[in-house]
């Protein structure tokens, strides 16, 4: 097994069986089985030769937690539908199409020095990219177009998995998932609750906070960032609305979050588009919701809002049945501002 892969085992094995403390040992079992999950998605080649835990304490607390979201979800299914449908006649309105061309332009050479700039106007996020760097946890992705985060809080460790195979938005990528080690990092440092719904809203606002930045360097490439991450979101959003009119017909539709198989077909009628994303998990219910609450902060911060006080409202609003209070924050104008102004040239 790779050593950095094992040291991180080992580590976590380690404090696992050291406390008798039942949060740390819960700790544990959730980042050896992401770990473990990191291995088996992109180096199964490496699983074996350490020693197995028992992930049953941490599936229950999993599935608990699951259902809280699920049931919050059921709880707020109106108003969520009529955002849906809102935020979708938005993009009714305009004609995108995702490039998938430009993203994989192989010709284009990757400069970090426009990441590590873009990140000194965050001193916390530049001082985690290094701590992730100097570790050896940023894994090149070479067989998949998936970028993505795996947070290891017992032993304050993390790992950036990027695809190197779309050149044109690694960078953006890297943006987006540092979010989300940033945020992970605020839960635990803070000991605040880690309720999925808010999953991808720092990651979603750092991603936005990107290109807005790329644009000072390369307008015509990043509005090109921009309306192919638009073009995706609207996919994605018409997955999202599919699982809510199922769910308002059939409220056993997702158990957990994850689909019942019974009603696979009938979700598949329902999805108006052939993105295949995640429609078997009502965890897409997060990007809908970020996306909204993100554009708000994002203009707020353009504004001349404290990334404090950003913390702060995730910190303070990542709580267990939020979903309602969450939807107070979102701001329609915003939405219409951010869509139209990348879409139509004119930007504030």
């Amino acid at each position: 097994m790779n050593k950095t892969f094992k040291k991180d085992f080992e580590s976590i094995i380690k404090k696992y069986k050291k406390t008798n403390n039942p949060d740390i040992k819960n700790l544990c079992l959730h980042d050896y089985y992401y770990l473990t999950d990191l291995l088996m998605a992109y180096f199964p080649w490496e699983k074996g030769g350490v020693e197995e835990l028992d992930l049953k304490p941490f599936m229950e607390i999993f599935d608990k937690e699951n259902k809280s979201i699920n049931d919050d979800i059921v709880n707020n299914i109106d108003k969520l539908i009529e955002l849906y449908e809102i935020v979708l006649g938005i993009f009714d309105k305009i004609d995108i199409e995702y490039d998938k061309t430009f993203e994989e332009d192989k010709k284009i050479e990757v400069d970090y020095n426009v990441l590590y700039n873009f990140l000194n106007q965050y001193p916390g996020f530049t001082e985690l990219y290094n701590h992730i760097y100097q570790s050896n946890h940023v894994i090149k992705n070479e067989i998949s177009y998936q970028s993505c985060t795996y947070i290891l809080p017992s032993i304050d460790e993390f790992y950036l998995v990027i695809s190197t195979l779309r050149p044109n938005v690694i960078l953006k990528s890297f943006a987006h998932e540092l979010g989300h080690t940033y945020q992970e990092k605020l839960i635990y440092d803070n000991k605040a609750s880690d309720i999925r719904i808010l999953e991808e809203f720092l990651s979603m606002l750092m991603e936005f906070n990107f290109v807005d930045y790329y644009y000072s360097i390369n307008s015509k490439d990043a509005r090109k960032m921009t309306i192919n991450s638009l073009a995706l979101y609207r996919e994605v959003f018409k997955i999202g609305y599919a699982q809510l009119q199922l769910l308002k017909t059939h409220k056993d539709a997702f158990v957990n979050m994850y689909l019942d198989n019974k009603y696979k077909d009938e979700l598949n009628k329902l999805c108006n588009t052939k993105l295949n994303f995640n429609r078997d998990q009502l965890y897409l219910q997060s990007y809908f919701i970020c996306f909204m609450l993100s554009l708000r902060f994002f203009y707020q911060l353009k504004y001349g809002l404290d990334f404090n006080e950003i913390e702060k409202f995730f910190i303070e609003n990542n709580k267990e049945h939020n979903i309602q209070t969450l939807l107070d924050y979102i701001d329609i104008q915003s939405i219409e501002d951010f869509i139209g102004e990348n879409t139509k040239g004119k930007r504030r």
